[in-house]
């Protein structure tokens, strides 16, 4: 399989094991405006960094997150920004997290909103993980809140978590106008001279060389209700959220479909770069499938069998579109596939879909 070409920030070729870990589009939006902004040709460093710039217009497109980080922290380093990550914030809001975000902005509480983002943030990147600490370190009488990015040395992720902290941060301000809940804001790297670069995205304290870089709030606050208008919506999308995104200690099945969806189609949907994912051997992958009685082929069968109908049923994408959508080098695939599925040719199905 061909891999984009991946620079680190010493320029060498990342290894695949590297690139395993995806992240969303979605997350750099506000990336290219920025950079322009700055006086720097965004395009440019992006395919240095292989990533096709027109994958931004695509939210739910998956990227590489070594790709998206050390972009990101040499962007930083070329425009003399450090406060880079929470510039960009400044272009999102909580639909930039898709689903994850609704149900997150319709939480009842702080302490439902961080349980939906805890259990569900590896939607917007396999391997983001929201980090809680109760009390926070920087605090007692606080509850701190974080992002970190799973298996990464700190100094190459800290744009990445400076974009999820200024988006939390934006989207607890929507709910929370009048700033009761956050208290302050704390870093782990020494700010110095920067101090006010990253106080000016904030309307409380920023403490820096904390333990952890986190928002905190008062415990007291954690459970205290916020106003909702339909509280029967929010339960709604959290249920939607656990049946189609299964959390990672569910069945093995479960994780490998969790993974393949946003690939599938894509050449990465595979089993060797799918076991990669989930950090795993293919063979163990093999085996513990088989325990459940599956295999991956079985399972990447049955998505795209169920894609194809959804695309076949409510789009009016043509089949040589839909072909390449499914990841089908050619038409005359997919229309195999389609007899095997279905019984008939994908023309014959989307006719009798729409008697």
């Amino acid at each position: 399989m061909m891999l984009p070409h991946v620079l680190t920030l010493g320029d060498k070729n990342l290894s695949f094991e590297d690139m395993a870990h995806l992240i969303r589009a979605a997350a750099l939006t506000g990336y290219r405006e920025v950079m322009s902004e700055l006086g720097f040709k965004p395009d440019r460093l992006l395919n240095q960094f292989g990533i096709r710039p027109a994958l931004l217009k695509a939210e739910d497109a998956m990227l590489p997150m070594e790709a998206v980080c050390d972009l990101l922290e040499e962007s930083s380093r070329l425009a003399n920004c450090p406060d880079l990550g929470l510039q960009i914030a400044q272009h999102q809001h909580f639909g930039v997290l898709g689903i994850l975000g609704i149900a997150a902005h319709n939480a009842r509480s702080p302490a439902e909103a961080t349980r939906i983002v805890e259990r569900f943030i590896f939607i917007q990147g396999t391997s983001l993980r929201l980090r809680i600490h109760r009390p926070s370190p920087v605090n007692p009488q606080m509850i701190s809140v974080g992002i970190e990015v799973d298996g990464m040395a700190p100094e190459r992720q800290r744009q990445v978590a400076m974009i999820f902290l200024g988006l939390i941060y934006q989207s607890g301000r929507v709910r929370d106008p009048d700033g009761t809940k956050i208290k302050l804001v704390s870093f782990q790297q020494e700010l110095g001279n920067d101090y006010r670069l990253f106080q000016r995205h904030f309307h409380v304290p920023v403490h820096e060389n904390a333990p952890v870089t986190a928002l905190h709030l008062p415990a007291s606050e954690w459970n205290t209700p916020v106003p909702i208008e339909n509280p029967e919506f929010s339960q709604f999308v959290e249920d939607y959220l656990a049946r189609h995104y299964p959390t990672p200690s569910s069945r093995f099945r479960e994780q490998v479909s969790t993974v393949l969806k946003p690939v599938l189609g894509t050449p990465q949907a595979n089993r060797d770069d799918i076991a990669a994912i989930l950090a795993v051997h293919p063979r163990t992958l093999h085996r513990r499938l088989r325990e459940e009685g599956t295999s991956f082929d079985d399972i990447k069968d049955e998505m795209l069998r169920e894609q194809a109908l959804k695309y076949l049923r409510e789009t009016r994408f043509s089949l040589n579109q839909i072909s390449l959508m499914l990841g089908f080098p050619y038409q005359s695939s997919f229309t195999r596939s389609c007899r095997r599925w279905f019984g008939m040719a994908p023309t014959a199905l989307r006719r009798k879909l729409d008697a």
